[in-house]
């Protein structure tokens, strides 16, 4: 499957290092016109804002908090593609 990313805006969740941050990097590389990168501390991707300028936009989220979730959502109401390159895995009782 193929499919084009140019001239789109995508939230990359774990945006601020290893994997993460290699998606955001290819994305804007690859045509992305915007990539939000979604991270519990927003200065942690300030090297992706220094090399790529207003086409990384920051966004706070923590994924065990739901109401962040829902707080990053309205921030970025614009995205068309999501990447959940982190995942959130609850503690059980």
């Amino acid at each position: 499957m193929n499919y084009d990313i140019k001239d789109k805006t995508i939230l990359v969740t774990g945006a601020n290092r290893g994997i993460g941050k290699a998606i955001v990097e290819s994305f804007i590389e690859h045509g992305a016109t915007k990539v939000y990168a979604a991270v519990r501390q927003i200065n942690s991707v300030s090297s992706l804002v220094e090399q790529y300028g207003d086409q990384v936009v920051p966004i706070q989220v923590d994924l065990g908090d739901p109401q962040s979730i829902v707080a990053a959502a309205q921030n970025a109401p614009d995205v068309q593609i999501v990447v959940m390159q982190e995942f959130f895995k609850p503690e059980l009782p």
